[in-house]
C-alpha cells in the first residue's frame, strides 16, 4: 500500500508504550476519541506510560480505498 504524508493537528492522548530501537526513543499514544493510536518518536521529555501529552506534526499513513469509496486513512 502507498504511504501518504498527512498534517496532525494539534492533538492530546495518554502515552500507552514507551519503546526503544537502540538510542532512539518511541511513544505510542493513544487517542481515544479518535479511536486511533499514533507511534511517535519522542525526542522531548521522559515520558512514562499513562501520561497525558499534547503532539502535533506529520503522519506517514496507508490510504486504503475501494472503487465506490472515498480514501480513508489507516493508522
Amino acid at each position: 500500500m502507498p504511504l501518504k504524508t498527512v498534517d496532525v493537528a494539534k492533538r492530546e492522548g495518554r502515552v500507552c508504550y514507551v519503546t526503544y530501537e537502540g538510542d532512539v526513543r518511541y511513544a505510542t499514544i493513544e487517542c481515544a476519541i479518535e479511536k486511533v493510536a499514533y507511534r511517535l518518536r519522542w525526542d522531548r521529555d521522559p515520558v512514562q506510560p499513562g501520561d497525558w501529552v499534547a503532539f502535533q506534526g506529520k503522519s506517514r499513513r496507508e490510504i486504503v480505498s475501494r472503487k465506490d469509496e472515498e480514501e480513508k486513512h489507516v493508522h
